[in-house]
């Protein structure tokens, strides 16, 4: 039987052997490690989102007592920079309801 070379004249077969797949069992615990990584990433991003979810309710409380401390009982006891102000937080509060 004669043998088939490959393009560089070697045997096939000894030009198909090089680093062998790997098995099944190293696959998993590959895949097993990135998603253990990829969970870790995961629990960091869902703290932040809980701190500045936490951030956001401790700026709006703030906000809005100053809100109520400059916004005067009468319309003709206010200056144009508290409205400016007053308008400033209305339109932040839009933006992040």
């Amino acid at each position: 039987m004669s043998q088939i070379n490959d393009a560089f004249g070697r045997p096939l077969f000894e030009a198909m052997r090089g680093t062998p797949p790997p098995t099944w069992e190293q696959t998993c615990l590959k895949l097993s490690e990135e998603k253990r990584e990829l969970q870790s990433d995961v629990n960091e991003l869902k703290e932040l989102i809980e701190y500045l979810q936490d951030r956001i309710r401790k700026l709006k409380k703030a906000g809005n007592g100053m809100y109520e401390f400059i916004n005067p009982p009468s319309p003709c006891m206010r200056t144009s920079r508290m409205d400016n102000l007053l308008q400033g937080w209305d339109d932040a509060k839009i933006n992040i309801n």
